[in-house]
């Protein structure tokens, strides 16, 4: 890790594509003591990351929340994809939450950049506090909202409200979401009741959040909302869920409990892709994961 740390002080894609393997949950801590740490070191990576996706920054304010968004520069399609970031730099270990949840590398944004979008509009939306549109109000992002309030009645209907905005900014007719780990959780409560939502796509996602915090031995998350319990509701959407074949952080088993709560899984395809992780291996596969087709069939891989 030590020479990971001295390569993490360049900002930029090849370096973080170096180290980004090294990163999880339970395993950033070391990386505070050196120049990752730094809330303007990941504020730069990110504006890299959309710099080379030919994306443009915009900070929206969806109350109480101001959520960092880049897009696409030219409004061009009638379909729009939006990406939703995973939870970021939220712990330092099981129990000791991190200063600031902005990502230490941003997946979710990565996967956006790989996206040629041919046909959509590209949006990205980061999560509450993550980079610095909370200084806006001049006051802390309560912490709350990258531990136990993560996906609260409020951040839910704060997304709900952002998305149907930015849809009618934007002209779009229908549209798509794309959730990387924590990420997908929210991608499925925005999806919830919405007759636009023509497909769904997780990444890595933590489906059921039950079921991961028993399985990490940590606390459940009372305050907020789990998909798995509206599986059955969510159902009729098409939905693809790619799971990574090495994934330590969120295996297998947790996108298979929400699908089994799901009951009729005809719109529900779990695919198990080989040698993957959690954090490493989705970039460079995620074009030719974007063209697998979403039906409403029952297919387990």
């Amino acid at each position: 890790m030590g020479a990971a740390k001295n390569n993490m002080c360049a900002v930029g894609k090849k370096t973080m594509d170096a180290v980004k393997a090294s990163i999880s949950f339970c395993a950033v801590a070391i990386l505070l003591s050196g120049c990752a740490a730094s809330l303007s070191s990941r504020d730069n990576l990110a504006a890299d990351i959309a710099q080379d996706g030919a994306f443009v920054k915009n900070i929206y304010h969806a109350a109480p929340f101001y959520i960092t968004s880049f897009a696409d520069q030219n409004i061009h399609a009638h379909v729009g994809r939006i990406y939703i970031e995973g939870d970021g730099l939220a712990w330092l270990s099981k129990t000791q939450p991190s200063l600031n949840p902005t990502p230490i590398d941003p997946y979710a944004l990565r996967l956006a950049e790989a996206d040629d979008g041919a046909g959509v509009d590209r949006v990205y939306l980061a999560r509450p506090c993550q980079y610095s549109g909370w200084d806006k109000v001049g006051e802390p992002c309560p912490r709350k909202y990258w531990t136990t309030h993560r996906y609260a009645d409020d951040v839910v209907a704060a997304y709900r409200d952002l998305v149907g905005r930015i849809k009618a900014q934007r002209g779009w007719q229908s549209l798509e979401l794309v959730g990387y780990s924590g990420g997908a959780t929210l991608a499925l409560l925005i999806a919830d009741g919405r007759d636009d939502v023509v497909a769904i796509r997780t990444v890595a996602g933590n489906l059921d959040i039950d079921a991961h915090s028993r399985h990490h031995n940590v606390d459940l998350m009372p305050y907020s909302q789990n998909p798995a319990r509206r599986a059955a509701a969510l159902a009729h959407y098409p939905q693809i869920h790619f799971m990574g074949g090495e994934d330590k952080i969120v295996p297998r088993n947790i996108a298979q409990s929400y699908a089994q709560q799901a009951g009729d899984a005809r719109c529900i395809t779990l695919a198990e892709i080989g040698g993957v992780t959690h954090g490493k291996g989705w970039v460079e596969k995620w074009p030719s994961l974007l063209r697998r087709p979403i039906s409403c069939k029952s297919n387990f891989d």
